[in-house]
């Protein structure tokens, strides 16, 4: 698959993932996509989420481990699958 095709495809991953929060009731704040693509928001909630694509590599969960986040914060991978997103929360 050429990058371009992988890059849309990561896109449409993003969008859904987006749509899916704001459909649940979060604010989304995107990022620059360089650790995470979007922080989801509610009252007293907050959720750093990357979105990839096929696989969760290992330089994946190096980057969201090494992100200092609170402990009100949870990190979270989202992988595009084609049945579906799987979801990876970053444990301590």
């Amino acid at each position: 698959m050429t990058d371009v095709a992988v890059k849309k495809r990561l896109a449409r991953a993003k969008a859904q993932a987006i749509d899916h929060f704001l459909r649940t009731g979060y604010s989304i704040i995107r990022s620059d996509n360089g650790i995470f693509c979007f922080i989801a928001s509610r009252r007293r909630e907050l959720r750093c989420i990357r979105v990839v694509v096929d696989r969760i590599t290992d330089q994946d969960m190096r980057l969201a481990k090494e992100f200092p986040a609170p402990a009100s914060c949870s990190r979270e991978i989202f992988c595009q699958k084609p049945d579906g997103f799987e979801i990876q929360e970053i444990e301590e």
